[in-house]
């Protein structure tokens, strides 16, 4: 359940947004197999505010703070003579962003620029672990970790029918001084490593065509092309992690429109790339290849061609 209110304040050329949600959640999991239930709840309060300064009509710069978080829960396994599931808590987030967004040349070009700071803490991650000749999933509060970068934004139509867009995002994200993992038979210090699943460098771009046919509209020709770059970023098992190489994704569409009617030919991935969108390292329980551990990751789709009709009714 939650309750949340906002408020706005403006005079001259400043704006005030106030913003604040109170979170009331809950959660109980049973693991039917061993019949043993755990539950916990908890309230979280959430404010949010954004100061903007307009510098004339077409542009303005802000600075917002926020917090939120990630509920607790459960994993389906408790150690051994506990009456609990092992649990996790909260994570919580403080956020700080300052920006500038921008219109030029009678709106036709649009831009934006941001930089953000991230405070993380009790952070949740995935996890795996070997026990009784199996593989066990599951969630752990892991410590305490800042991220910080830029993204920025641009639109540009063109022409009437052409437009272009390209967007870029920069990220840095490292585990707390102190921030530690107790693996039963060892300790291994993580501080200062990359934080899992956190792209380094990523970016899109994009081209759209849009064009009459016909001197009346009804038939309209449209194309679009996207190339998307994906950074490279270390897997899962944050204390024994392995890097997932960055990767280029090219997606393309061709088509024709009448007043209620669509057929669009749609290619993903255009140049057949092979690439992984997600990587960890496992226990070797078959003792595949040799070794303790093995690498798996989930390939990213193929090709794919498709043609698609849309008729409205």
């Amino acid at each position: 359940m939650a309750a949340f209110a906002n408020a706005n304040y403006a005079w001259e050329t400043w704006e005030l947004d106030l913003g604040l949600r109170i979170d009331r959640w809950s959660n109980a999991t049973d693991n039917l197999d061993t019949g043993i239930s755990s539950s916990q709840k908890d309230v979280e309060v959430l404010p949010r505010i954004s100061l903007t300064k307009w510098l004339s009509e077409q542009s303005m710069v802000y600075a917002t703070y926020a917090k939120g978080y990630e509920p607790g829960g459960y994993n389906l396994a408790n150690f051994a003579g506990e009456n609990d599931l092992f649990g996790f808590d909260i994570e919580e987030a403080s956020s700080f962003e300052l920006g500038w967004k921008a219109k030029l040349l009678d709106d036709r070009v649009s831009l934006g620029a941001a930089v953000f700071f991230i405070d993380y803490s009790d952070r949740q991650v995935e996890f795996q672990a070997q026990a009784g000749g199996q593989v066990i999933e599951g969630i752990v509060n892991l410590g305490d970790s800042e991220q910080y970068g830029i993204e920025a934004e641009l639109n540009f139509q063109v022409t009437e029918y052409i437009s272009l867009s390209a967007t870029i995002g920069a990220i840095e994200a490292e585990w707390n001084d102190g921030t530690s993992v107790d693996l039963g038979g060892s300790v291994v210090d993580i501080s200062g490593t990359t934080v899992p699943n956190t792209n380094d460098l990523s970016w899109v771009l994009a081209a759209a065509y849009d064009a009459p046919l016909s001197p009346s509209n009804r038939l309209r020709l449209v194309a679009g092309l996207q190339i998307s770059h994906t950074g490279a970023f270390e897997g899962l098992q944050a204390w024994n992690t392995v890097r997932n190489p960055d990767y280029t994704v090219m997606n393309a569409q061709l088509g024709l429109q009448g007043e209620r009617w669509e057929a669009l030919l749609q290619v993903e991935n255009l140049t057949d790339k092979n690439y992984f969108t997600d990587v960890n390292r496992l226990p070797n329980l078959h003792a595949l290849d040799g070794g303790a551990e093995v690498n798996i990751g989930t390939l990213g789709q193929p090709r794919i061609v498709s043609v698609t009709l849309n008729y409205m009714f």
